[in-house]
């Protein structure tokens, strides 16, 4: 698969360089000539346009090969684990060729696990990075340091930076953080986590810091405490994309001793598209008789809260000498199906005419 990659990237490049070199020596056309020719930068800028439109069809026809590259040149940050590997791959997968074109020339880390979050993007309706929904969940511990076991036992002092799981399963990897083993956040499907954070500080005032684990730590606390009193404040963070060695890091300032407990109460996850939801209104039986000309057949109105979003009409009777010139919408904004009809033949013709109403669920 490598050779054959390589073959195929080879040939993407000298393909590229054959098309830079014609552009160059294509002369200019009327319009061109009349406006003066084009300058370097200009022939430059349409060159990298050009260039990054192949990248993108080479990378929807190579798909796999270019995820499996991902994989292999990021393995060292992914790590072993199996919700690593397994959480990467797929995330890399469910990618589109744009965002896919992004993460092979990121330089950084910090700049996959953006572009993977959709941080360099603007926010678009049912953008699977972005775009997220909440679905709430009855309130579950995902750690307490008082109980854990290994590096999730407590209490934790100034500079520590504890990475846990907040995703099913809990226990994973031999994770033993003081909680329950699920809570009901499936494993590779959210980007983001609603949170309750408890302190029990024992000692010294500090804060807390919460970052999607292998990310940027920010500037700012979620959470600042003194010594002796119990503190708890509900946020919404970021997690590891596709839910890695770990889903969330929490790193402790200044106290010099502090148990967290970390409770889920809900998580955020990208869209899915939801069908529409449609019924069908259907008239009663019209009798178009022989000779009759001009004849309007409705449906009933669509139900409200629906839109009419099709309709049509089933008819019996004769079979020729039968003639329509209006199947459709009433009317501009009409929520009812209309058929006009000419019935030439010498026998009734039964009609009866339906629409499609059609809403988004709940709405």
């Amino acid at each position: 698969m490598e050779n054959s990659m390589r073959r195929r990237l080879t040939r993407f490049l000298v393909c590229t360089s054959l098309v830079g070199a014609a552009i160059a020596l294509m002369p200019a056309g009327p319009a061109a000539q009349q406006q003066g020719a084009a300058t370097p930068e200009a022939m430059q800028r349409a060159q990298e346009v050009y260039q990054a439109d192949l990248q993108r069809q080479e990378i929807a026809r190579n798909k796999e090969a270019v995820v499996q590259q991902l994989m292999e040149r990021w393995r060292s940050e992914i790590g072993e684990s199996q919700k690593g590997l397994e959480g990467f791959a797929t995330s890399f997968r469910s990618a589109n060729s744009e965002k896919l074109l992004q993460l092979t020339q990121a330089k950084t880390w910090d700049a996959v696990i953006a572009t993977s979050l959709g941080l360099a993007s603007p926010a678009l309706l049912g953008a699977v990075s972005n775009d997220l929904v909440f679905t709430p969940l009855t309130p579950c511990r995902v750690m307490d340091s008082r109980l854990a076991a290994g590096p999730w036992l407590g209490p934790f002092t100034a500079g520590q930076t504890i990475s846990l799981y907040v995703t099913d399963s809990l226990t994973a990897n031999g994770h033993t953080q003081g909680g329950a083993s699920v809570c009901g956040f499936p494993f590779s499907t959210g980007t983001a986590v609603a949170l309750n954070i408890t302190v029990v500080p024992l000692s010294g005032s500090g804060d807390l810091k919460i970052f999607p684990f292998a990310g940027p730590s920010p500037n700012a606390s979620i959470i600042n405490f003194i010594a002796g009193l119990n503190l708890a404040n509900a946020t919404s963070a970021a997690i590891a994309t596709a839910n890695t060695t770990n889903d969330l890091s929490i790193t402790v300032e200044f106290a010099t001793s502090v148990h967290i407990i970390v409770d889920v109460m809900g998580y955020y996850a990208p869209p899915q598209a939801t069908p529409l939801q449609t019924l069908r209104v259907a008239s009663g039986i019209y009798s178009l008789g022989p000779g009759a000309a001009n004849n309007t057949m409705d449906s009933p109105a669509c139900p409200a809260g629906y839109a009419m979003t099709g309709g049509g009409f089933t008819q019996t009777g004769p079979a020729t000498d039968f003639w329509i010139w209006q199947d459709g919408p009433g009317d501009a904004g009409s929520s009812f199906w209309r058929v006009r009809a000419y019935n030439n033949s010498t026998t009734t013709a039964p009609v009866t005419v339906y629409g499609v109403c059609s809403r988004v669920p709940g709405r």
